[in-house]
């Protein structure tokens, strides 16, 4: 018998397990005679001696997976709705609660079972088939045929059912929902996308800050080297050509026994300044990934007071507020018309690829070496040159069409950068270091091959970008002297 209409609807989405034989779905109960929609979890739990099903507003507390059985259901069960219950007595040999689920699409005879005896575990069965079994002690993926007991039996009656639906609230939560009005859904549908996308965005910074604090070089890791390296200094007499390591007795370190690794292809002042190279290299880690940390919890900080205000319903907000607010956060990409701009004096067999860039500069990317060797050479001593640092292959890339004794503004700077790394070997990565220099502190000598300069002076920056950047460097383009296309104005 399936569920009426006028009785409660239960529909099941996401799903996860814990270690100690429970499910929980994402779950919302629809009372269809009042039009209510009640959201929360479904938990299902092996090892209770009472209650093994229970219908809960709070999501619960234990540590959630989406591995095991839970990965199973998700992979045959993505939605679904709960369609029958059975139930069988529980001075039986066998006793459990059966729940029939209607999956989306219905292309599965798809059942949960949650047994008591002969053992305790949760069943999750496809076409008559176990495939998988949750247990307090752990997850089981060897199929078998399901018992028939469980197969056939009967299904509760309607009166029986809307009793039992009733019953999943607990006392305390048919308490809540009682003293508390049922919330219903108001925001629009452009409006709800918007939420979800923002609280997508927001769950990935948070994930990405926890990660990137892992990875921050600690105080005393660089106190540590600094200490080493002036111990090495203080001890350089006593190294031998092709010593492989320096033994520091705790009488001279001041501390306990320390072991300096060496390289024997090294002589002593360059193991020397190998050490004092990895405490640079830490400290310019430190401030880069800090600058990338305080940036990240910027952006948090602005997607949860977005996520806020988007979730407020006593705030009216128009389609195109919200379109702004996804703009602001960089979530959409601006709007672009295919009006052509005024033509630029450029010829059509001028050198590289053109974008044009803020303040009339003009970035020009060498298509492979030899063009770019043409278009440094071709460059004013003032004009700004773009290139990947640390070594590996890639375009260079010019700034042109700005004052000679002006500075680099930081956006123009930055949109070269991504053209040096995009058209790169780390294009991949979308983030890396990059020279940024005059072109007069860049030069050449006989015999260099194709695309290699030798940088006399530069500073390097760290660059991470995200793909909205690049196509909106790409819709500047210019191409027969004309520009590809222009930002819509707000």
């Amino acid at each position: 018998m399936s569920l009426a209409s006028s009785l409660p609807v239960i529909n099941l989405s996401k799903c996860w397990q814990t270690d100690h034989g429970t499910l929980v779905f994402q779950a919302s109960i629809f009372q269809p005679t009042t039009g209510e929609k009640t959201k929360g979890y479904l938990i299902l739990d092996a090892a209770a001696k009472t209650n093994n099903l229970l219908f809960s507003t709070a999501k619960p507390t234990a540590e959630l997976k989406s591995t095991g059985a839970a990965a199973i259901i998700r992979k045959y069960c993505s939605s679904c709705r709960l369609i029958n219950v059975a139930l069988s007595a529980h001075d039986r040999e066998k006793s459990f609660l059966r729940l029939r689920l209607m999956s989306t699409p219905p292309s599965h005879d798809t059942f949960l079972v949650v047994s008591a005896k002969p053992s305790a575990e949760i069943d999750f069965i496809l076409n008559g088939v176990s495939l998988c079994r949750l247990q307090p002690k752990g997850t089981f993926t060897v199929k078998k045929t399901a018992s028939r007991d469980v197969l056939e039996a009967d299904d509760f009656d309607e009166p029986t059912i809307g009793l039992w639906l009733k019953s999943l609230l607990s006392p305390d939560e048919q308490a809540n929902l009682a003293r508390q009005p049922q919330s219903v859904e108001v925001l629009s549908a452009s409006r709800r996308q918007a939420r979800d996308r923002i609280a997508r965005r927001l769950k990935t910074l948070r994930k990405t800050l926890e990660q990137d604090l892992s990875k921050l070089p600690s105080t005393s890791s660089i106190k540590d080297a600094k200490k080493d390296a002036e111990l090495l200094s203080s001890n350089l007499w006593r190294l031998k050509t092709s010593s492989e390591e320096l033994i520091i007795e705790d009488t001279e370190s001041g501390e306990s026994k320390k072991i300096l690794k060496l390289n024997p292809s090294k002589t002593p002042g360059e193991n020397l300044e190998l050490f004092y190279t990895r405490i640079k290299k830490l400290e310019r880690a430190s401030k880069l990934q800090s600058d990338r940390v305080a940036g990240i919890k910027r952006d948090i900080q602005s997607f949860e007071e977005a996520l806020t205000r988007i979730r407020d319903s006593s705030v009216s907000m128009t389609d195109m507020e919200v379109n702004q607010l996804l703009s602001d956060l960089l979530l959409i990409k601006p709007k672009l018309t295919v009006t052509p701009t005024r033509a630029v004096k450029t010829s059509k067999n001028t050198l590289g690829r053109r974008f044009s860039a803020p303040e009339g500069a003009i970035l020009i990317l060498g298509r492979d070496a030899k063009e770019s060797d043409q278009i440094v050479k071709a460059a004013k001593s003032s004009d700004w040159w773009v290139h990947i640092a640390g070594g590996g292959r890639g375009s260079h890339v010019l700034v042109t069409g700005l004052p000679s004794k002006s500075s680099l503004d930081p956006n123009i700077m930055r949109s070269a950068g991504i053209l040096a790394l995009h058209f790169s070997d780390r294009s991949k990565a979308r983030e890396g270091d990059v020279y940024c220099t005059r072109r007069q502190f860049i030069r050449k000598t006989k015999g260099l091959p194709p695309g290699l300069w030798l940088v006399d002076k530069s500073e390097t920056f760290l660059i991470r970008y995200e793909q909205e950047e690049l196509a909106d460097i790409f819709s500047k383009e210019i191409r027969d002297g004309i520009q590809r296309h222009r930002q819509q104005s707000p």
